[in-house]
């Protein structure tokens, strides 16, 4: 497997499918600049899960930033977890960086 890939990975919703779509607009916008290979998205409550986004990867380098105010519960524990947990994960080489939020830039942009 060669090439780069970028997930954004989001907690998402069931119910608020409107939640999800924000995201997907960021990751098409991202894909149309072609800084990756590949951009997906992945949800902890929407489709594709964190436990099946890597079905759709066939890129080697695997860069996940989570779509996330925090680095906390779903940031070090469910999301990691979840991608630990799929059958390919080993044949990839996967980065998961911080949640968006904690960015420093963060506050200024909010007020932008």
């Amino acid at each position: 497997m060669r090439g780069s890939a970028l997930i954004l990975a989001a907690h998402g919703s069931r119910r608020a499918p409107a939640a999800n779509a924000e995201v997907r607009s960021h990751a098409d916008t991202i894909a149309r600049a072609a800084l990756f290979d590949e951009v997906a998205v992945a949800f902890h409550q929407g489709s594709p899960s964190f436990a099946n986004v890597l079905d759709t990867i066939v890129s080697g380098t695997v860069t996940v930033v989570p779509i996330m105010t925090s680095d906390g519960y779903y940031c070090r524990t469910v999301l990691p977890q979840a991608l630990a947990c799929h059958p390919r994960f080993s044949r990839f080489c996967v980065r998961i960086g911080g949640a968006v939020g904690t960015h420093p830039r963060c506050a200024t942009l909010a007020r932008e």
